[in-house]
């Protein structure tokens, strides 16, 4: 950024015949017969004031509201710069409307009954919820109703799988019993004991975890705070 303004004089072609009779004179004619000009590529000028002008003056700054404002041309008049679209919402520790930086509680009230909303910003929520509509009821969820017990799912009981690992499998076949389909059912009755184990096992392992998430969303975190939901409806 420059410290200076850099301003480029160019002088005009000066008339024949012109004198001037003292110092006065003198630079009254080099002022009309030079021309000046401005490089604005690294610097940009804007106008300000504590009343917002009534048409379009380029970037302006208000310093009452201590805010740069841009002009509107759709509601023709200035407003502030911002991000922010109509529809947002916040939640915020400062209780109550505030109007007159677009802010309404979402307290489910009916939009015609809110008092202290502008025209424009009527008409934004109305674009929203309708004509004859009403904001909407949101509320900072301080804690999870309704959920089972924590010990819920861990106190689920699990039988005992039996019998044992391999016992199946290890009985032992007499030389009077060798057809292959008796050997077949021993096998395959093992195999449907380990799959029996494993299911098992998972739903262990599943009953482990939905117990955490159960401590986790029913407890009382220290220092948690909740503030109150708000719409932005537009600058008024």
């Amino acid at each position: 950024m420059a410290t200076t303004i850099p301003i480029t004089l160019t002088t005009l072609p000066v008339p024949v015949g012109i004198q001037a009779l003292n110092i006065n004179q003198l630079f009254q004619l080099w002022t009309n017969y030079v021309e000046a000009s401005i490089d604005n590529s690294g610097f940009s000028f804007f106008l300000q004031g504590a009343i917002d002008p009534s048409t379009d003056v380029g970037l302006f700054f208000n310093t009452a509201a201590n805010k740069f404002k841009v002009w509107n041309s759709s509601s023709g008049r200035y407003l502030p710069i911002t991000d922010l679209q109509i529809g947002d919402s916040k939640i915020s520790f400062v209780g109550g409307d505030e109007l007159s930086s677009g802010w309404v509680v979402c307290d489910g009230r009916a939009i015609s009954n809110i008092v202290g909303l502008s025209q424009i910003q009527k008409g934004n929520l109305q674009s929203l919820f309708g004509t004859t509509g009403n904001i909407p009821t949101l509320a900072a969820q301080a804690g999870i109703t309704g959920l089972p017990a924590v010990t819920t799912a861990s106190s689920i009981a699990f039988p005992d799988i039996t019998p044992a690992n391999n016992v199946i499998g290890s009985l032992p076949f007499s030389a009077a019993y060798t057809a292959t389909e008796s050997e077949a059912l021993r096998d395959d009755t093992e195999t449907l004991r380990d799959a029996t184990q494993t299911l098992t096992d998972g739903v262990k392992n599943l009953q482990t975890v939905t117990t955490q998430f159960l401590s986790a969303v029913t407890a009382v975190q220290s220092g948690s705070a909740f503030g109150t939901w708000k719409i932005w409806a537009g600058y008024p």
